[in-house]
């Protein structure tokens, strides 16, 4: 019986699933809007609890949020394409019974981690300057608060990043396995360095 996702059984889901890549690029779509949707929702709440607003602020904050969303977008297309073509490659590529719209679906699948990660993550940034006053008057203040957060994150972070990105490892290495049909040994190592480089910007 076929899985009805990739999450647990990659390449049984990808050997027999013969149109994959709607559900695929319907995952990294998701990914980048819940992502957005997230962003917001944090920079909403740090200036709730700031003192001393500057009037606009709100609007600038909108604006930002917007164009980071233009950007992520763009971002997430390039990745999605770029991991896609060199898991392709790197699995032989054409002398395979895989297509390129099969790594396409592969790779985005490969994102279902960190879309399933982002809940956590709120929940914990929004745990953290839950108790914060931020005062905007008192810049040494401020820089320290934030300082905080970023501390408190940092290693929560580091646990789910990893978590993550071996997941994601796993699914692309027997999911490329599955969809062009080739032994693990030629897509463990390719999704390996993809995982490593996502891991390092994940942690910049």
């Amino acid at each position: 019986m076929t899985p009805w996702t990739p999450l647990l059984h990659p390449r049984e889901y990808f050997e027999n699933r013969s149109t994959p890549l709607r559900s695929g690029l319907a995952v990294a779509a998701l990914l980048v809007i819940a992502t957005g949707v997230l962003n917001w929702a944090i920079a909403d709440q740090m200036l709730a609890q700031m003192e001393n607003v500057p009037r606009g602020a709100t609007g600038e904050m909108n604006e930002f949020a917007s164009t980071a969303a233009v950007w992520a977008f763009v971002s997430a297309i390039v990745s999605l394409l770029v991991i896609a073509a060199f898991m392709h490659y790197s699995a032989s590529g054409s002398d395979t019974d895989g297509s390129f719209e099969d790594a396409v679906a592969v790779a985005g699948w490969a994102y279902a981690p960190d879309l399933l990660e982002l809940p956590i993550r709120y929940l914990l940034v929004r745990n953290t300057i839950s108790g914060l006053e931020l005062n905007l008057d008192d810049t040494q203040q401020f820089v320290s608060e934030v300082q905080s957060i970023q501390g408190a994150v940092m290693l929560p972070t580091l646990l789910t990043s990893v978590v993550v990105v071996g997941w994601s490892v796993y699914i692309l290495s027997k999911g490329t396995a599955g969809a062009h049909n080739v032994d693990l040994e030629k897509t463990f190592l390719p999704a390996v360095i993809v995982g490593i480089v996502a891991l390092v910007f994940r942690l910049l």
